[in-house]
């Protein structure tokens, strides 16, 4: 089984964990005068502005629909002792303007509703608040006109980033058209797949389909290196829309590259529409691609449906055993034990004995008490 590079699941952080420690020195920071101009004029600004032979950085802001505590940057949060808010660096403040500051016993109300679920092991849902965003460009005035960008930073406003001590010209916050096209000229230009591929990620983490899935649509189908169309698909399964699903699904039939393809399955199972489990159903069913097959059945045992169950299920009596193999430890993989009552009845009266020794083997593995009993009684113990 072909396991997606983690790398991508490090772009969205949940719960306070992120992916690169950040410390703040004392860093320049030049501020747009204008914020309402245009995108593209500020940013032909701030390489105006700079006039020097050394590196700096270009920044910028969006706004995203995120869990009220999941981040997208520093790996600290809070941030250490010692270190500055990336908000702190830009405004001298720790809350941006327009932004409401929340109080002291807020906070502490907030830490404490955490910790309490936490304790409980409650799984309350994160509610969604929008958050400010910042797309950071270390540009390298040095390079050629195919690749100016030395690094491209994603981060929330309120972790730490490391800046390198190097000047920042800070342009507000951007409508996300304005962002899009800016991101897209960037990635047509730049030569740097390192580049280009957190451009990828850039574009992806934009709040609008509709202006979002075109722009991946093309880095998908132009002929960009594997690693990049992979990330395209990822992102694309990320945007959670019939479009997407659509594109995916495409993707997954008519693709050569068999990495690509089970790229795009996964990217199906990370959506939560239920078109998308009725796809991934079909896909473990009907493909003719092996590979596509058993890629589907693993993420089936990741997704919580009765139609992901009652799918499962019928493959465990389907006619190949290496598949009925696959759907019975991916009934075992069921979220909240889910796939107990299936694997008990396989365990019991499936006609091949080798299916029922796999689920009872996986029975064995669960600490579910309905699993021990089955075993239990299997067993002749009582």
């Amino acid at each position: 089984m072909k396991i997606t590079p983690m790398s991508k699941w490090f772009w969205i952080v949940f719960s306070g964990i992120g992916i690169a420690a950040a410390l703040i020195g004392e860093e320049k920071i030049t501020r747009h005068p204008d914020h309402g101009e245009p995108l593209a004029q500020r940013w032909e600004w701030a390489m105006q502005t700079a006039g020097q032979k050394t590196d700096f950085w270009i920044g910028y802001s969006i706004q995203r629909l995120m869990g009220e505590d999941s981040h997208i940057g520093s790996f600290h949060y809070p941030p250490r002792e010692g270190e500055m808010l990336l908000q702190e660096v830009i405004y001298g403040s720790e809350t941006p303007p327009g932004q409401p500051q929340l109080s002291e016993e807020e906070e502490l109300r907030r830490a404490a509703e955490r910790a309490l679920a936490e304790a409980k092991k409650l799984k309350v849902p994160d509610k969604k608040v929008l958050k400010e965003v910042a797309i950071l460009f270390r540009v390298h005035p040095g390079a050629s006109a195919a690749s100016i960008l030395r690094e491209v930073a994603i981060s929330n406003l309120d972790l730490a980033v490391d800046l390198d001590n190097l000047p920042l010209y800070w342009l507000g916050g951007a409508e996300n058209g304005q962002s899009l096209a800016l991101l897209q000229n960037l990635f047509e230009k730049e030569s740097s797949a390192r580049d280009r591929d957190e451009l990828v990620a850039a574009v992806g983490l934009h709040g609008n389909p509709a202006g979002v899935i075109p722009v991946l649509q093309q880095m998908l189908e132009e002929k960009n290196g594997r690693e990049i169309r992979e990330d395209a698909v990822f992102w694309l399964g990320e945007q959670d829309h019939p479009q997407a699903l659509e594109i995916l699904l495409k993707t997954v039939r008519d693709e050569s590259s068999e990495e690509i393809s089970e790229e795009a399955v996964f990217a199906v199972s990370r959506m939560e529409l239920p078109e998308a489990t009725t796809a991934l159903v079909e896909l473990a069913r009907q493909s003719s691609r092996p590979g596509i097959r058993e890629e589907a059945l693993f993420w089936l045992g990741q997704k919580a449906s009765r139609e992901a169950t009652a799918a499962l299920d019928e493959i465990a009596y389907g006619d190949e055993e290496e598949l009925q193999e696959r759907a019975v430890f991916a009934l075992s993989e069921l979220p909240g034990g889910a796939g107990i009552p299936r694997l008990i009845a396989i365990a019991k009266t499936h006609h091949n004995p080798a299916i029922r020794k796999k689920a009872i083997f996986w029975l064995s593995q669960s600490e579910d008490e309905r699993a021990v009993d089955a075993i239990i009684e299997i067993a002749g113990g009582r």
